[in-house]
Order: structure tokens, then C-alpha cells, then sequence
């Protein structure tokens, strides 16, 4: 998207100038077309319907989008949550009153603050000034709204600098407290050399000295409430388990050490049996019993793949730049294609000889029909097109050439054109047969025609085209 300067803000920009004064820029204006997007001139005295208008936020020169006009100046405008429900398709920047700049933007729905898509929109728009340095910005702080980027990027700033709050530091410098206002103050001041035992002193408190871990072997550390916590609850839950294993299982008061029995292995628990326990982590037996060191050994593995592939997702998975918005798909596709090169169109055309886009029913201002027209491209050039209406295109380089015309619907034969014949004609002698059918040598001249070949055709025109079928050409401008 890229303004054009109109004739009242040149006039100010020239003002400015021969009085050595910068240029107000105060405000931009959006506007939804009234359904279409509109052609904007230098002329145009305003939006044809604005529906959204807001303080300037910044003003930027940019040293890469430097053109024959001069240098292109960046406005920025922030349209914020709280506004939308419309349709983004022209803009407009103002100096107060003036309209400084105006024209087309991309067709962008904003969306309203009650829909689950509202979000905040940044407009830049830029403008071509032959005397960037003339242009300054005017900032009201009590209407410029702040994104919230913005409001981050400046809190962050300010509590990071050395200068943040004097005011605190100044009142924390001076204060003080006498020592009749402290309260638990030991007995003597200073007090009188003396040790803490880690008892006193309470290892919980010390720096490394506790953990949350149920799987940790150090000595060095304690164990959290949150530790002993969960060995209890699973120990808990294991001696539930027993209980009820014992209560179903194994009563053994008729055989006590009085008469020779057995188990079986529910009632013994298959970890008390030979080769019915594993600390194998990768056998698939379903006779054996995993270890505690087994369960171990898959939970730290587990753990450190979770941990590697959480490192690898923060380090490598950031998609906040690699994807492209439909608008910035279409300007790319339109930047591969090739000013001035003619295409086949099977749509709609409006009145202004723009072609009408299906999926948004708007005219395509980058493209004009070829009917001999000249029209303003999007950049503000003027394009002329040939007028290729009911006419076939050749390639051309060899016998003709760009532009060359020729051909017509329909011909007429000519004597001229129609190819060399002979007609026989039969020769009769005597005068017993009369007619028109057969030539008298008797009554008429060796010369004449006989009445048979003086009939000729008509000179209707006959068809002159190929089965065809009506396209528009349109011209990529």
C-alpha cells in the first residue's frame, strides 16, 4: 500500500517549505469504501466513507523506499481492539483539517470486538516526499493509544533504568529507625560472638538443602512436606493393596505350622517367586514383575526425553515469522507477474473496465480489459491497452508485428478472387432443334455465350471465422 500526495497537502508541503516549518501530521482516517475500492486521485477531497479515525503514532523515514517522488515517509497508526465490524479498503492521513494523503489499501475485514478473532491492527502507510525532513508529527500522549507491545517495551525500559523512582531511593537514603522503635532486638547490641547450630539455624532454610525429589539419594538435602507426601500416599496405597491381598488370600490359621501346604502365586505374589521379577526395561515378558529400579531407570529416561524435546521445541519451533497472511500470498503472486502482459478472462468487467474478482466481487484495479483504454495503475502510472475486442490474437515477430491489424468477419467473392475454369458448350448444326438448352450454329454467332453460362452467383459474403468463443484479453498494469 503506498499513498499519493494530493493537491492540498503539496500546497502545504511547499508552505512548509518556503517558510522553513515542518509539516503537522496529526491523524489517520480508514475507510470501507462504501462496498468497493474506490480510485483516488490527487483531486479527491476525502474518504468515500471513513469509518475509523485515530492520532498518529509514529513517523518514520524509510532510507530503503526512496523513489522518483523523494523520500517515502512511514505513518503508523495502531486501530485498537475496541473498534471494528468493517471492511479496511481506503486511508487517508490529515495535517488538522488538511488531507494530506490519500488512496487505496488492501481489503482487510477488522474484526469487531465481539467476535473471537478481534484483534489489534497496525496501518502503515507510506508516502513519497520530495522533502522528507519538512514532515514532523504531532503526538497528543492524552489520545495516542499505546499497544500493548508498546506499553511493555516502555515499562521494561524504564524499570531496568538507573534513574527509575528517585524518588524511593531518595526517601529509603533518609530513612531511619531509632533503636527504642525495633522490636525483637536481642538483649545486647551488638551482640556478643556466639554460633548457631544447624538445629537453630534450621537446614530447611539454607540454600540446596531441600528437595521435592522421591527418587533423590543424597544425604546433603532434606525431604519437602511435598516428598515425604507422595512416599506416603504411594505407600499408602501399596499397603491397601497388601491388605486386601492378605484378607482374600491368606488366611492361615488351620495350617500354621502344622501341616505341609502350598500357594499359589496369587496368594504368594509373583515378586516372591524364583525368575518372576525384572529390572529390565525393555523385556516384554508377562510372567515377570518390574522392579522399583526398573521403574526407575523408565521414568529418568522418559523424563530426559521430555526435557530434550521440550529444549529442541523452545530452541528450534518458533513460528511467529514463517507464515505468510493471504494479502502478503497474493502480493507476492502479483510480483511475479510481468507489467503489461495480456491475459484471458472469463469473468465480469465493471463499467470502469476493471474485472471483477469472484471470491470478493471487487474490481481488480491491477488489471484494465484491452478496449483502447488508458487506465491508472495501482503505482500511478497510466496504461494504455490495445483494443483486442472481437479479434483474434497471433503471435506476432515474424509477418506481423505488435499491434499490427487485419482480417475481417466476413468476404465477398470477386471475379478477380475466384479461381481460373471452363465451361463446354456443345455446338449443334442445323436449324431443327431451338431452344436455350443447345446453341443453333444456324441462327445465332459462333461468338455468343449460350444462355446457359450466363448465369452467375450471388455476391452474398460468406463466414470468414473458426468456431470461437468470447473471452475478455485483460492487461496486467
Amino acid at each position: 500500500m503506498a499513498l499519493i500526495l494530493t493537491k492540498a497537502g503539496l500546497a502545504a508541503l511547499v508552505e512548509a517549505e518556503e517558510s522553513g516549518t515542518k509539516l503537522q501530521a496529526t491523524h489517520m482516517a480508514l475507510g470501507d469504501g462504501n462496498g468497493s475500492v474506490p480510485e483516488h486521485t490527487t483531486s479527491s477531497p476525502s474518504l468515500i466513507n471513513e469509518v475509523w479515525r485515530g492520532a498518529l503514532q509514529s513517523i518514520t523515514i524509510n532510507e530503503q523506499g526512496d523513489s522518483d517522488a523523494g523520500k517515502q515517509v512511514v505513518f503508523e497508526a495502531h486501530v485498537p481492539i475496541n473498534a471494528g465490524g468493517w471492511y479496511i479498503r481506503e486511508a487517508a492521513l490529515y495535517a488538522g483539517d488538511v488531507l494530506l494523503a490519500i488512496g487505496t489499501h488492501p481489503v482487510m475485514w477488522k474484526p469487531a470486538p465481539e467476535e473471537p478473532t478481534k484483534m489489534e491492527h497496525v496501518i502503515k502507510a507510506p508516502v513519497a516526499f520530495g522533502n522528507a525532513g519538512a514532515v514532523s508529527l504531532i503526538v497528543d500522549p492524552t489520545v495516542v493509544l499505546a499497544s500493548q507491545e508498546f506499553v511493555n517495551k516502555q515499562l521494561a525500559e524504564h524499570n531496568g533504568s538507573h534513574d527509575a523512582h528517585p524518588y524511593l531511593k531518595k526517601l529509603l537514603n533518609e530513612h531511619t529507625h531509632t533503636w527504642s522503635v525495633i522490636t525483637g532486638k536481642p538483649s545486647v547490641f551488638p551482640p556478643a560472638g556466639h554460633t548457631h547450630t544447624p538445629d537453630q539455624v534450621g537446614l530447611g532454610n539454607l540454600p540446596n538443602t531441600k528437595s521435592d525429589s522421591v527418587t533423590s539419594t543424597s544425604s546433603n538435602s532434606l525431604a519437602t512436606s511435598k516428598a515425604v507426601k507422595i512416599a506416603y500416599d504411594e505407600g499408602k496405597q501399596a499397603l491397601d493393596l497388601a491388605g486386601q491381598k492378605a484378607a482374600s488370600n491368606h488366611n492361615h490359621n488351620s495350617v500354621y505350622a502344622t501341616k505341609t501346604h502350598t500357594h499359589t502365586p496369587a496368594q504368594v505374589g509373583l515378586g516372591n517367586l524364583p525368575n518372576s521379577k525384572s529390572s529390565s526395561v525393555s523385556s516384554t515378558s508377562e510372567n515377570a514383575l518390574s522392579t522399583s529400579k526398573a521403574t526407575k531407570t523408565a521414568y529418568d529416561r522418559a523424563t530426559q526425553a521430555l526435557n530434550a524435546a521440550n529444549t529442541k521445541a523452545a530452541s528450534n519451533h518458533n513460528h511467529d515469522s514463517r507464515y505468510y497472511t493471504e494479502s502478503e500470498v497474493r502480493s507476492r503472486i502479483a510480483d511475479s507477474k510481468i507489467h503489461g502482459g495480456i491475459e484471458l478472462f472469463s469473468g465480469s468487467v465493471n463499467s470502469s473496465g476493471r474485472p471483477i474478482d469472484e471470491k470478493t466481487g471487487q474490481p481488480d484495479l491491477r488489471y484494465g480489459v484491452c478496449d483502447g483504454r488508458t487506465y491508472a495503475s495501482p503505482d500511478g502510472r497510466n496504461v494504455s491497452t490495445p483494443n483486442m475486442r472481437d479479434r483474434f490474437a497471433v503471435g506476432a515477430g515474424g509477418k506481423y508485428s505488435v499491434g499490427s491489424k487485419g482480417g475481417a468477419d466476413k468476404v465477398s467473392p470477386t471475379i478477380s478472387t475466384t479461381a481460373s475454369h471452363h465451361h463446354v458448350i456443345a455446338y449443334e448444326t442445323g436449324n431443327d432443334l431451338s431452344g436455350s438448352t443447345y446453341h443453333n450454329f444456324n441462327s445465332r454467332n459462333t461468338g455468343d455465350y449460350d444462355d446457359g453460362t450466363r448465369h452467375t452467383g450471388g455476391s452474398q459474403a460468406h463466414e470468414n471465422r473458426p468456431p470461437y468463443i468470447g473471452v475478455f484479453y485483460i492487461k496486467y498494469l
